[in-house]
């Protein structure tokens, strides 16, 4: 089992065979509830089946796959998820000296010993964030409140030195968070383990003899996969194409494209200037007012529509490259809907 374990001074690697070595070996409670929930699924992933073609795969994921199962979790223990949270709570208030600061944020060391480290980061990374948040809010807010009555926020003098502060302060953050995580995988024995992935079941490819286990396994060369990174280059970049031309047609609609902007379309223009169908003007009544939120309601529902729709094409396109291991998969997958999505929200901006 990978999951480190005190030996006094160092955490190691608990070995069964090696256990007199660790402190607290012979007691109930050595392994976290995680650990436990790890351990018994590492024996079930551990159960292979051999295929037609001689090579070896977890049957677990490929019934997962396949599914003939719909899901494999563990179950609750409710009355001792409470005991380590509540003792998570205690802990942190005695540590820092107050109960606020134990309600405001997350008992991070007590969700990880029930949920695991990959929770719990996500916890920890939400309580950093926030601290950090302070400092542009202040300033924002000071910026807003001495701002002056001659100016808006759009066009205070102090909005550039504003910028270079949030520049500034997100490079810190980045680095910042980067010791914290060390610090918490330090912690946890956790700062250089090992990630043994199994191959994932919908990988295929040419069986061959592997040249360091000697035993038969599936080879899937870069060359062969590189076409498919074009292809999924160019849905993607056609799907872009069709939210950038929804995009320009929607900013004619409200009335923002200027006439001598190469992205002018005059008949859906003429509907957002004066007089026409969206214009919204100084006497406009509450009829009028809602007539002209038409095109950005509709707007923000056909975004979540091709968000939606390209969630889909995304995985298709993920699968198609057919990458051995999961983190792979899952690398490409983010990858893909975070530039479409980033592009189709925040492009208009």
């Amino acid at each position: 089992k990978d999951d480190k374990k005190d030996m006094g001074h160092v955490m190691e690697p608990f070995v069964y065979d090696a256990r007199d070595q660790f402190i607290g070996w012979e007691k109930k409670n050595f392994f976290l509830p995680c650990e436990r929930a790890n351990l018994f699924l590492c024996l079930l992933e551990r159960i292979c089946q051999v295929g037609e073609n001689g090579v070896s795969s977890a049957m677990i994921p490929q019934l997962l796959h396949e599914g003939s199962i719909e899901a494999l979790v563990p179950t609750h223990d409710e009355d001792t998820a409470k005991d380590l949270l509540k003792q998570a709570v205690t802990k942190t208030q005695e540590a820092t000296g107050g109960w606020i600061y134990a309600i405001i944020f997350s008992p991070v060391h007590g969700i990880r010993r029930y949920f695991g480290s990959e929770v719990a980061y996500y916890f920890a990374w939400l309580d950093f964030f926030t601290v950090w948040l302070t400092c542009p809010a202040v300033v924002g807010f000071c910026l807003w409140y001495f701002r002056g009555s001659e100016y808006t926020v759009d066009d205070s003098p102090y909005i550039p030195l504003f910028s270079l502060l949030v520049i500034f302060w997100s490079v810190l953050f980045l680095k910042y968070w980067d010791r914290k995580a060390a610090a918490l995988a330090c912690q946890w024995g956790e700062l250089d383990a090992d990630q043994r992935e199994q191959v994932r079941p919908q990988f295929y490819g040419e069986t061959r003899i592997s040249p360091i286990t000697g035993k038969p396994s599936l080879y899937f060369s870069s060359s062969q996969r590189a076409p498919r990174y074009v292809f999924s280059v160019l849905v993607t970049g056609l799907m872009l194409l069709v939210a950038f031309v929804v995009m320009c047609g929607f900013l004619n609609l409200e009335g923002y494209v200027h006439k001598n902007s190469p992205l002018h379309i005059p008949f859906l223009a003429r509907m957002g200037e004066p007089d026409g169908v969206f214009w919204v003007g100084d006497d406009a009544g509450i009829l009028g007012n809602i007539i002209g939120m038409v095109p950005v309601v509709a707007h923000s529902l056909v975004i979540l529509l091709l968000n939606n729709q390209y969630r889909s094409v995304a995985e298709w396109l993920t699968e198609l490259e057919n990458h051995q291991y999961e983190h792979e998969h899952e690398y490409s997958l983010v990858t893909k809907r975070f530039l479409f999505e980033a592009f189709d929200c925040y492009v208009a901006l």
